[in-house]
């Protein structure tokens, strides 16, 4: 195994990498990259054909907005051609929602078939978004298939998953994933849109506030930057930073301050890991340019990663109309005040989307991104957790040390809270005794 990979992993969570994999010696080929090998020699030289680069524009945000809703629709016209039958995922979320609807209000698809995956627990709606499905369902007239994933599915499909995926899981919403593609197979839904690529190009993540912030302190536009902080305090942020923090944090980092800045900013809590790495710490960026570019071509790589590797494992090909080339380097030439007009995220979609999508869901500014209840289910399942976490030190004994992981998760569970890295350590092992590498 690659330790580096290996370590990043257990860290950050991270399973992509500048082209390492989790076996040594074994490379992949980046995105926009192309290899050449050399007959009769052992010789391979990559070489990149395409990059993702930022040119903004001066467009007016309802210039942009009415680019935007052309290129969308004839994007998700050209991946409505086919042969078999076409479905569509849907969370609720503004991203799938926008395909569905676009595909009925405009495009006027026939039939629209959507697969959603919803969570059905009392009192626990912060991973439900079955609201919003129905709304969509309803207003496009589709039809709706559910599928509602237990914490004993993950279990029995994970091997599998890491199987297909070459790689430890980094989380159960990957498991979730699986089963959405399972019931499009079993409904013979050969061909799946989604809505992958959005939260990236259009700045759809609260962690995309800071950098926009940022931008606006740096340019000195004090009325974007008034208008976020506003809309932030009616609506909250997902992260666990507070709005004066917010706030303070980008007149810190911006340009005006950096006479005054440390040369090393520390963003890692003092907190004792329970096992030893040797990486450098990952630098956060504050650029917003920047930090587009790096969800793009990071974050979204490894989503892409898991729905290609998902889908396929159920002969299944899924078209994504939010990375039409056209798209994206329409996106990449916008500015965060367009981006995020008024505070809100994906403002060009939102305004693209009028009357093409219910108010409920256009305008709405909860954001559950697919999120499995892991919390929940690691919680609620400690006995499993436990023992096979004991079990995965056991296989892991010459990566990490048994007896301060142990301790580590008692002392976390102790407190009622939940150890991140425990799922991580027993995907580890298990990926470990499916390609027996050492």
């Amino acid at each position: 195994m690659d330790r580096r990979r290996v370590d990043e992993f257990l860290l950050y969570g991270i399973t992509d990498g500048n082209g390492d994999t989790f076996f040594r010696q074994i490379k992949s080929l980046l995105p926009g990259s192309k290899g050449r090998v050399s007959v009769g020699e052992n010789l391979i030289s990559i070489s990149r054909w395409y990059e993702v680069t930022v040119r903004r524009k001066r467009w007016g945000f309802n210039s942009v907005s009415r680019k935007f809703r052309d290129l969308f629709v004839d994007s998700v016209r050209l991946r409505n051609r086919s042969d078999v039958p076409v479905g569509s995922c849907l969370s609720g979320g503004l991203d799938s929602s926008a395909i569905v609807c676009t595909n009925r209000r405009i495009l006027e698809t026939d039939e629209m078939n959507t697969v959603s995956s919803c969570f059905r627990r009392e009192n626990e709606s912060r991973y439900d978004e079955q609201e919003f499905i129905d709304d969509i369902v309803d207003y496009s007239n589709a039809k709706s298939y559910k599928i509602y994933p237990e914490f004993e599915s993950v279990v029995e499909n994970m091997d599998d998953i890491i199987y297909h995926m070459d790689e430890p899981l980094s989380g159960m919403s990957i498991c979730m994933q699986w089963e959405v593609f399972q019931k499009a197979a079993k409904q013979g839904l050969t061909v799946m849109l989604d809505g992958q690529g959005s939260d990236e190009e259009l700045a759809g993540y609260t962690s995309f506030y800071l950098p926009a912030l940022i931008d606006y302190t740096n340019s000195l536009d004090v009325a974007s930057y008034i208008k976020a902080l506003r809309f932030l305090s009616r609506r909250g942020t997902t992260e666990n930073i507070s709005i004066r923090k917010l706030a303070l944090g980008a007149i810190y980092h911006s340009k005006w301050m950096r006479p005054f800045r440390k040369e090393k900013h520390r963003h890692r809590k003092n907190e004792p890991l329970p096992f030893e790495v040797n990486i450098p710490e990952r630098d956060r960026i504050y650029d917003f340019d920047r930090f587009t570019i790096d969800m793009v071509t990071g974050n979204l790589q490894s989503l892409l990663k898991y729905e290609d590797r998902n889908s396929m494992a159920h002969s299944i090909e899924t078209r994504l109309p939010f990375l039409d080339y056209r798209i994206v380097e329409l996106c990449m030439s916008i500015s965060p005040r367009n981006k995020m007009k008024g505070g809100y995220t994906k403002a060009v979609l939102r305004k693209a989307m009028e009357g093409i999508l219910p108010d409920t869901v256009r305008l709405r500014v909860s954001k559950l991104g697919f999120a499995a209840p892991e919390e929940l289910w690691m919680k609620e399942n400690e006995s499993w957790v436990s023992r096979e976490l004991n079990e995965a030190c056991v296989s892991l004994s010459d990566l990490i040390d048994k007896d301060r992981i142990l301790s580590y998760h008692n002392k976390i569970t102790g407190r009622g809270d939940v150890d991140k890295y425990a799922f991580r350590i027993i995907c580890l092992a298990r990926w470990k005794r499916i390609f027996n590498v050492c």
